[in-house]
Protein backbone atom coordinates (compact mmCIF):
# COMPACT_ATOMS: atom_id res chain seq x y z
CA UNK A 1 0.00 0.00 0.00
CA UNK A 2 1.19 3.48 -0.82
CA UNK A 3 -0.19 6.89 0.00
CA UNK A 4 0.12 10.33 -1.51
CA UNK A 5 -1.40 13.68 -0.62
CA UNK A 6 -3.22 16.19 -2.78
CA UNK A 7 -3.49 19.86 -1.84
CA UNK A 8 -2.35 19.11 1.74
CA UNK A 9 -5.75 17.89 2.98
CA UNK A 10 -6.64 14.93 0.80
CA UNK A 11 -4.92 11.57 1.13
CA UNK A 12 -5.14 8.85 -1.50
CA UNK A 13 -4.27 5.26 -0.63
CA UNK A 14 -3.45 2.85 -3.45
CA UNK A 15 -1.56 -0.29 -4.35
CA UNK A 16 0.38 -1.18 -7.48
CA UNK A 17 -0.03 -4.71 -8.84
CA UNK A 18 2.29 -6.03 -11.54
CA UNK A 19 1.55 -9.73 -11.03
CA UNK A 20 -0.55 -10.04 -14.21
CA UNK A 21 2.28 -8.83 -16.42
CA UNK A 22 0.73 -5.39 -16.76
CA UNK A 23 0.63 -2.42 -14.44
CA UNK A 24 -2.59 -2.14 -12.41
CA UNK A 25 -3.21 0.59 -9.84
CA UNK A 26 -5.96 -0.19 -7.31
CA UNK A 27 -7.32 2.84 -5.46
CA UNK A 28 -8.06 1.76 -1.89
CA UNK A 29 -9.58 4.99 -0.70
CA UNK A 30 -9.67 8.78 -0.86
CA UNK A 31 -9.83 10.57 2.48
CA UNK A 32 -10.23 14.26 3.21
CA UNK A 33 -9.90 16.60 6.15
CA UNK A 34 -8.36 14.36 8.80
CA UNK A 35 -10.52 11.26 8.34
CA UNK A 36 -9.12 8.17 10.09
CA UNK A 37 -7.83 6.44 6.98
CA UNK A 38 -5.69 3.98 8.93
CA UNK A 39 -8.73 2.55 10.74
CA UNK A 40 -10.69 2.37 7.48
CA UNK A 41 -7.96 0.37 5.74
CA UNK A 42 -6.96 -1.87 8.65
CA UNK A 43 -7.26 -5.57 7.81
CA UNK A 44 -8.33 -7.74 10.71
Amino acid sequence: MRTTTFKQRTLMAYEVDESSGGLVVNVLGVFHGGQDWEASLRHE
